[in-house]
Protein backbone atom coordinates (compact mmCIF):
# COMPACT_ATOMS: atom_id res chain seq x y z
CA UNK A 1 0.00 0.00 0.00
CA UNK A 2 1.40 3.10 -1.22
CA UNK A 3 0.58 6.48 0.59
CA UNK A 4 -0.57 9.29 -1.86
CA UNK A 5 -1.20 12.07 0.62
CA UNK A 6 2.22 13.43 1.32
CA UNK A 7 2.00 16.86 1.97
CA UNK A 8 5.70 18.90 1.93
CA UNK A 9 6.00 21.54 4.19
CA UNK A 10 6.99 24.92 2.17
CA UNK A 11 6.74 28.57 1.74
CA UNK A 12 4.42 29.98 -0.41
CA UNK A 13 5.59 32.18 -3.14
CA UNK A 14 3.44 35.23 -1.61
CA UNK A 15 5.58 34.27 1.63
CA UNK A 16 9.07 34.74 -0.30
CA UNK A 17 8.09 37.73 -2.43
CA UNK A 18 7.74 39.70 1.20
CA UNK A 19 10.85 38.01 3.02
CA UNK A 20 12.21 39.60 -0.34
CA UNK A 21 11.17 42.87 -0.35
CA UNK A 22 11.93 43.19 3.62
CA UNK A 23 14.97 42.98 2.76
CA UNK A 24 15.68 44.62 -0.15
CA UNK A 25 13.86 47.55 1.83
CA UNK A 26 16.30 47.04 4.95
CA UNK A 27 19.22 47.14 2.51
CA UNK A 28 18.53 50.42 1.11
CA UNK A 29 18.42 51.46 4.24
CA UNK A 30 21.76 50.31 5.36
CA UNK A 31 23.46 51.82 1.95
CA UNK A 32 23.70 55.05 3.16
CA UNK A 33 25.55 54.07 6.37
CA UNK A 34 28.32 52.58 4.07
CA UNK A 35 28.13 55.33 1.39
CA UNK A 36 32.06 57.11 0.92
CA UNK A 37 33.15 54.76 3.49
CA UNK A 38 36.28 54.45 1.61
CA UNK A 39 37.01 58.30 1.12
CA UNK A 40 36.50 58.40 5.06
CA UNK A 41 39.55 55.29 5.63
CA UNK A 42 41.58 57.73 3.20
CA UNK A 43 41.27 60.83 5.28
CA UNK A 44 41.68 58.83 8.46
CA UNK A 45 45.27 57.99 6.71
CA UNK A 46 46.09 61.46 5.95
CA UNK A 47 45.46 62.29 9.45
CA UNK A 48 47.88 59.63 10.53
CA UNK A 49 50.55 61.47 8.29
CA UNK A 50 49.69 64.82 9.38
CA UNK A 51 50.02 63.78 13.27
CA UNK A 52 53.43 62.37 12.41
CA UNK A 53 54.65 65.15 10.35
CA UNK A 54 53.72 67.17 13.34
CA UNK A 55 55.66 64.90 15.63
CA UNK A 56 58.89 65.20 13.21
CA UNK A 57 58.65 68.69 13.14
CA UNK A 58 58.84 68.95 17.06
CA UNK A 59 62.08 66.84 16.83
CA UNK A 60 63.43 69.33 14.23
CA UNK A 61 62.48 72.10 16.72
CA UNK A 62 64.31 70.56 19.25
CA UNK A 63 67.45 70.28 17.38
CA UNK A 64 67.37 73.43 15.09
CA UNK A 65 65.23 75.92 17.43
CA UNK A 66 62.92 76.21 14.66
CA UNK A 67 60.04 74.02 12.36
CA UNK A 68 61.41 72.87 8.94
CA UNK A 69 60.00 74.33 5.89
CA UNK A 70 60.85 70.81 3.88
CA UNK A 71 59.64 67.61 4.55
CA UNK A 72 62.83 66.16 3.42
CA UNK A 73 64.90 67.80 6.33
CA UNK A 74 62.23 66.02 9.03
CA UNK A 75 62.99 62.66 7.33
CA UNK A 76 59.33 62.56 6.30
CA UNK A 77 58.55 60.14 3.13
CA UNK A 78 55.51 60.13 1.85
CA UNK A 79 53.49 57.27 1.27
CA UNK A 80 53.72 56.36 -2.78
CA UNK A 81 50.51 57.57 -4.63
CA UNK A 82 48.50 55.51 -7.08
CA UNK A 83 50.01 57.37 -9.56
CA UNK A 84 53.40 55.90 -9.60
CA UNK A 85 52.47 52.13 -8.44
CA UNK A 86 51.74 52.69 -4.87
CA UNK A 87 48.37 53.05 -2.42
CA UNK A 88 48.39 56.62 -1.24
CA UNK A 89 45.84 58.82 -2.44
CA UNK A 90 47.21 62.30 -0.63
CA UNK A 91 50.25 64.48 -1.10
CA UNK A 92 52.18 65.88 1.56
CA UNK A 93 53.64 69.32 2.34
CA UNK A 94 54.63 72.16 4.62
CA UNK A 95 52.99 75.07 3.72
CA UNK A 96 54.53 77.26 6.06
CA UNK A 97 57.39 77.33 8.96
CA UNK A 98 58.69 79.92 11.15
CA UNK A 99 60.14 79.41 14.52
CA UNK A 100 56.95 79.15 16.19
CA UNK A 101 54.29 77.96 14.27
CA UNK A 102 54.01 75.17 11.36
CA UNK A 103 51.21 74.08 8.96
CA UNK A 104 51.49 71.24 7.06
CA UNK A 105 49.10 70.16 3.76
CA UNK A 106 47.87 66.60 2.76
CA UNK A 107 45.47 67.28 -0.56
CA UNK A 108 43.89 64.23 -2.02
CA UNK A 109 45.13 63.66 -5.62
CA UNK A 110 41.69 62.08 -6.39
CA UNK A 111 37.92 63.46 -6.29
CA UNK A 112 36.37 60.55 -4.00
CA UNK A 113 32.58 62.06 -4.78
CA UNK A 114 33.24 63.33 -8.00
CA UNK A 115 32.17 67.08 -6.73
CA UNK A 116 35.37 68.70 -8.82
CA UNK A 117 36.94 69.35 -5.32
CA UNK A 118 39.77 67.60 -3.83
CA UNK A 119 39.85 67.49 -0.12
CA UNK A 120 42.35 69.30 1.82
CA UNK A 121 43.30 68.92 5.57
CA UNK A 122 45.84 70.81 7.87
CA UNK A 123 47.61 70.18 10.90
CA UNK A 124 49.14 73.20 12.78
CA UNK A 125 52.05 73.55 15.64
CA UNK A 126 49.23 72.62 18.27
CA UNK A 127 48.40 69.51 16.57
CA UNK A 128 44.48 71.16 15.23
CA UNK A 129 44.02 69.01 12.27
CA UNK A 130 41.15 71.09 9.98
CA UNK A 131 39.73 69.90 6.60
CA UNK A 132 39.67 72.71 4.92
CA UNK A 133 37.79 70.62 1.55
CA UNK A 134 35.81 68.33 2.56
CA UNK A 135 34.79 65.46 0.36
Amino acid sequence: MIKKNLKLKAFTLTELLVVLGIVGILTLLALPMFDNLGAKAYEAEAETNLKHIKNLQEAAKVRKFEYSSELRDISFQSPITRANGGTAVFEYEIMEASKTSFIAKAKAIEDFDGDGQLMEITINELGNIETKIED
